[in-house]
């Protein structure tokens, strides 16, 4: 989505710069270069960020959080953060997150969300209260995706059962040792082959592979 618009005097503002003016969020006038700073900040940020009132209804999002969603402000303006972005299954902990920081925590989570069409991603959030002086307007969320790491994780957690499972239960002696030739692993197949009743025995047994002589596949 766009978010970009023409204000009443023809500049361009963000949906941050709209919203915060005419609720009241604007900094001081006379800090306008640390305003611009700060719009520029989050127009170009590239975590999705959501700026939600007290009642974790949105009052304005980024172009990034569009993107990474699938909505335009207009569309979701007003909303239930979590009621919007959240399945079913995770609702009740993500309204605890959004609560406690309204309340002026910072929260932290790895997520699932939901975005337009119903597809969910996996994401990494930051939730932290929004506060101008001593008053406390409602929070920000800054959500980043991490499905591709998280897609990653799990492939090597299963390659790694996988080989655990084969290093087991092979019926040929496997090992694994340091470059200096200490044992890391043994699987039981080469203990028994060996005479020990466990593989960890067999590890604090032989300290060193080539002294011990050890014979597998025909190779000493």
């Amino acid at each position: 989505g766009v978010a970009d618009v023409e204000s009443e005097s023809s500049q361009p503002a963000t949906n941050f710069q709209r919203n915060s003016r005419d609720s009241g969020y604007a900094p001081d006038p006379g800090s306008a270069v640390n305003a611009a700073y700060l719009q520029a900040l989050l127009k170009n940020n590239p975590l999705g960020i959501v700026m939600l009132d007290l009642g974790g209804r949105i009052h304005a999002c980024n172009p990034a959080f569009e993107t990474l969603f699938g909505y335009e402000l207009r569309e979701i303006l007003g909303m239930n953060v979590d009621s919007l972005l959240v399945p079913p299954e995770q609702l009740e902990e993500a309204q605890r997150l959004t609560q406690r920081a309204t309340r002026g925590e910072v929260v932290r989570a790895i997520c699932r969300r939901r975005c337009r069409g119903g597809a969910t991603i996996d994401v990494q959030m930051i939730g932290v209260p929004l506060e101008v002086g001593e008053k406390r307007f409602g929070s920000f969320a800054m959500f980043e995706d991490i499905s591709e790491r998280v897609r990653a994780e799990e492939a090597r957690a299963h390659a790694e059962e996988k080989f655990r499972g084969i290093f087991e239960n092979a019926v040929e002696g496997i090992f694994l040792t340091t470059v200096d030739g200490r044992y890391l692993r043994v699987n039981p197949a080469l203990a028994r082959m060996c005479g020990y009743a466990s593989p960890e025995e067999m590890i604090v047994a032989v300290a060193n592979v080539a002294g011990a002589g050890v014979v597998v596949d025909g190779f000493d």
